[in-house]
């Protein structure tokens, strides 16, 4: 069960957000109530669910590539260290930003 917020061993209080990227795909994720916005975009730590999904997705496009460009390379890097080294709470898993400029989404009932 997800509830508004979780609160890590340092008493840091993050909340349960929906995040995305120029109003794509929506993912899931947790937000420090402290350290909310880097750059003025949300500083957003995707649950493990939804950062498997963003995961894929990355993949599937470096695959699509030939020739990856240095900065496709460097941010491919970037996604493995990620994947390799989640932020965890309470044994839940979540992976940073990576600097992407993520938006919070309305979620609309009915």
């Amino acid at each position: 069960m997800i509830t508004d917020i979780i609160i890590d061993d340092k008493k840091t209080i993050w909340k349960y957000a929906k995040v995305s990227i120029e109003n794509t795909k929506v993912y899931d994720c947790i937000v420090n109530k402290k350290n909310e916005f880097w750059n003025g975009w949300v500083n957003a730590y995707l649950t493990e669910d939804s950062f498997k999904e963003y995961y894929k997705l990355q993949q599937d496009y470096f695959n699509s590539i030939e020739d990856l460009s240095d900065g496709d390379k460097e941010f491919k890097e970037e996604l493995e260290d990620t994947k390799n080294n989640p932020f965890i709470i309470k044994d839940k898993k979540f992976y940073g930003c990576l600097g992407i400029c993520w938006d919070y989404v309305e979620v609309h009932n009915g």
